[in-house]
């Protein structure tokens, strides 16, 4: 059954997919599919890059984060896709930087509505492939939607997504 918590609530899969409607803990419920990460070695010189998904690659993005590298699916990928959880440094205090570009990088997870810990996934010694994704520039190019479930932070897909689709790749 799809709808467990409340089935009148949604009239349709299209208005229950609408990410304005949905809650954090409901991405979760209607996930079609989950991407794990490449396993890999703890420590490696770029545990990011060799954690990517095997239906995923890193390709130059129009985006100039990330050495202007960015995600891309080599599949489709449905809507509803769950990837992660983001994999990086956890901090109890926020981190000093200077960089504006190292606070990109910079989540914040909450318990209780309040700031639990910092995770921090700017080093790719450190952090999983997800730190390759880039934000969109538009509402229209945003095909992720990052959810904290429980203490973890997920992404999960708001669009199908064709493989080397758009000149963005997989963007939050």
């Amino acid at each position: 059954m799809l709808f467990t918590k409340d089935p009148r609530r949604f009239r349709n899969l299209e208005e229950c997919w609408d990410s304005s409607n949905l809650k954090e803990d409901e991405f979760e419920e209607f996930s079609v599919y989950i991407v794990h990460d490449r396993a890999c070695d703890r420590v490696c010189p770029n545990r990011a890059q060799a954690s990517l998904p095997r239906n995923l690659t890193l390709k130059p993005s129009q985006n100039q984060v990330n050495n202007g590298l960015g995600v891309w699916s080599l599949d489709h990928i449905p809507r509803g896709t769950r990837f992660g959880p983001l994999v990086g440094e956890v901090f109890s205090r926020e981190p000093y930087s200077r960089k504006e570009t190292d606070r990109i990088s910079l989540w914040k997870v909450f318990k209780n509505n309040n700031v639990y810990q910092f995770l921090d996934n700017s080093d790719v010694t450190r952090s999983n492939w997800m730190h390759y994704t880039n934000f969109a520039y538009t509402a229209a190019q945003q095909n992720l939607i990052a959810c904290q479930i429980d203490f973890n932070i997920y992404f999960y897909t708001t669009k199908a997504h064709p493989p080397q689709h758009g000149a963005h790749g997989v963007v939050l």
